[in-house]
């Protein structure tokens, strides 16, 4: 009778553990089809198709950015063509090119902000319906505690963080782009400082969750042992030394999930964080490329052009790292979270 009763739950601990790999994640969200994998069994080989299919669609962002700079250059020239003839600094002049910058950057700074908007809704919507199938899936391997604590921590902070950027941080950017073309055109003082407590306030709002995050998954690991530390300090690396301008966010998030690599064994969490890539690597390179065209333009136009005009050009930019800042964000809170639950239903 005891050999028995040692079968069965030797059998039901089989069962357990075989199901918790049977998870199946959600589908990706529309906007990541045209760059998710057909086959997602091998996460390096996924990873690389994402990361090839966005480089293959990235020429026509790279033509409409080239076309922006193309009339900031024609209209710096101008600036300075006029200010040649006339021998002199006029402020008519400058209050005018920074009007006309602003009007040549306000309709794609908008579209770019509308994508962030959008991206952060379908990394927020795709978490949601995904987090719940991890948790379950770790639940399944007797991680009933751990499952919990790491499904109300994520969801929580993925909620929380979706909230401010699209109620506060998203709104934040237009006004700060609207104060920084009236400080270029008035060089008001007053204005001035309120663009840069803006920027300031967005800034560390991402950067305060991210910490506040990477902090209860830290304590959650140190209950509940299923945390990995090496990717916690990743994910710190990457908080601390790119948000908000995500020159390597990436590359600290990618670390974030190879140093788990060797442990999926989890068919939804592998698909799960090609999904959020997916999800987020075509917006990141749109934005992205807006951002560094800017910033070259800045760098070409400081030549030539007045010092109101280029602050103006460099603020845009600092718009667009704020963008990048808050998608990153977002990708980088999923990316963490769902490498915990991997490490946990692998162990």
């Amino acid at each position: 009778m005891k050999k028995i009763i040692l079968f069965l739950i030797l059998l039901s601990t089989i069962i357990i553990s075989s199901s918790a790999t049977e998870y199946t994640a959600p589908d990706v969200p529309e906007s990541g089809e045209l760059y998710m994998p057909e086959d997602t069994q091998s996460f390096s080989e996924g990873l690389l198709f994402v990361l090839g299919s966005a480089l293959k669609h990235i020429a026509p962002d790279a033509a409409d950015a080239l076309k922006v700079c193309v009339k900031i250059l024609l209209l710096f020239l101008l600036v300075s063509i006029v200010d040649t003839v006339q021998g002199q600094h006029s402020m008519v002049v400058h209050l005018a090119a920074s009007v006309m910058l602003g009007i040549i950057m306000l309709q794609p700074a908008s579209t770019f902000f509308q994508l962030a908007f959008q991206t952060i809704n379908d990394m927020t919507q795709y978490g949601k319906l995904l987090i719940p199938v991890m948790s379950a899936a770790l639940a399944a391997q007797g991680g009933i505690t751990s499952s919990a604590a790491l499904y109300a921590g994520t969801t929580i902070f993925i909620s929380v963080l979706s909230l401010v950027i699209s109620s506060i941080i998203i709104p934040l950017l237009y006004i700060y782009l609207c104060l920084s073309i009236c400080c270029g055109a008035l060089g008001d003082k007053t204005l001035c400082t309120i663009r840069d407590f803006i920027k300031w306030l967005v800034t560390w709002t991402l950067k305060i969750i991210l910490y506040v995050f990477t902090g209860y998954i830290s304590i959650t690991g140190v209950i509940t042992g299923t945390t990995d530390a090496s990717a916690l300090k990743a994910a710190k690396l990457a908080i601390s030394g790119t948000v908000p301008v995500v020159g390597s966010i990436i590359s600290d998030a990618s670390d974030t999930v190879l140093i788990s690599a060797g442990f999926m064994k989890n068919t939804a969490g592998i698909y799960g964080i090609i999904a959020v890539i997916a999800v987020f690597i075509g917006p990141f390179l749109k934005i992205g490329i807006q951002y560094i065209a800017l910033k070259l333009t800045a760098g070409i136009c400081v030549t030539y052009g007045g010092r109101e005009e280029v602050n103006v050009l460099n603020d845009c930019a600092k718009a667009m790292g704020l963008a990048l800042g808050s998608i990153g964000a977002m990708c980088l809170m999923l990316l963490v979270g769902i490498v915990c639950f991997i490490k946990g239903v692998s162990l």
